[in-house]
């Protein structure tokens, strides 16, 4: 079941994001994946208190096909999972995995 969900990119700082899927979603737990036309990043999640999961973005020394901006971090928001947490994840090369845990 992969499909597209809607991505909002609140910030964008140097790593560059492409779209992102739903891969599989239950009642309380999904799985998402985030297309990076940046390479080798870091994936820094977070979870606000109000909003839910928020997840960020960041360059490394080994990241390359960057952004031509001061900024550093990336910022999205994935409005279809307001109000789930980021529960764990990981960055590859050009996708980032990312388990979703509802509240």
């Amino acid at each position: 079941m992969r499909r597209h969900t809607q991505m909002i990119v609140v910030t964008q700082g140097k790593p560059r994001v492409n779209s992102a899927f739903v891969i599989a979603k239950g009642k309380g737990v999904a799985a998402v994946e985030i297309n990076m036309d940046s390479k080798n990043c870091n994936l820094l999640d977070y979870n606000d208190e109000e909003i839910g999961a928020e997840i960020w973005f960041a360059a490394n020394e080994n990241s390359c096909l960057l952004a031509d901006t001061s900024e550093e971090f990336t910022y999205i928001r994935l409005p279809e999972f307001d109000g789930w947490d980021a529960f764990t994840g990981e960055c590859g090369r050009y996708t980032a995995r990312i388990c979703m845990v509802k509240r």
